[in-house]
């Protein structure tokens, strides 16, 4: 099977398993007002929230790559420089897709049943995915298999991504969720 379209699955199943984070405290509904009265910073919360789908995307991701090494005559060392980009990258998609419902929660406040509709954060979440992993797989082109160029233009660019998505969900957990109004 051809390396970029291995890469492309990689960075598909990144995308899509981040999108539940979208919508993270949108799922909450009428009972996201306990987030805020509970006796444990919202920081910390975001961070188990964020760090649960993290888990299940970098599963989702190892898995992946274990069966492409298996079934593919694709390089092994360029398999394996494509997941772990396809893990970093997933901390900042579900960074970017909680984000998204930080600013913009989809809450029935008068409910308590979760949001089962998919929201306009799910669809830019898949959205935002799709166009990273079009951006990935262009730059797993642009290093033509070679082993050090690929490490080099996948990881690189997703830490920066990754780190700066980090970055702003702190800053904007400290100041967004406080001025929710309940």
């Amino acid at each position: 099977m051809n390396r970029k379209i291995l890469v492309i699955f990689l960075m598909m199943l990144t995308c899509l398993s981040s999108a539940i984070s979208s919508v993270a405290i949108s799922r909450q509904g009428g009972l996201v007002y306990i987030s805020k009265m509970i006796p444990i910073s919202y920081e910390k919360q975001a961070f188990i929230k964020i760090s649960f789908n993290v888990a299940i995307t970098w599963l989702a991701i190892i898995i992946g790559t274990i069966t492409s090494i298996i079934f593919s005559t694709a390089n092994v060392a360029l398999l394996i420089i494509s997941g772990v980009a396809a893990m970093i990258l997933s901390v900042g998609h579900v960074c970017q897709s909680y984000d998204l419902d930080l600013r913009r929660p989809s809450i029935d406040w008068y409910g308590v049943n979760e949001i089962s509709s998919l929201s306009k954060n799910t669809t830019e979440s898949i959205l935002y995915g799709f166009l990273l992993a079009i951006i990935f797989t262009a730059l797993t082109v642009v290093a033509k298999g070679n082993v050090l160029i690929t490490a080099l233009v996948l990881i690189l660019p997703a830490a920066l991504y990754s780190l700066g998505r980090v970055w702003l969900i702190r800053i904007r957990l400290k100041f967004v969720f406080d001025e929710m109004e309940i």
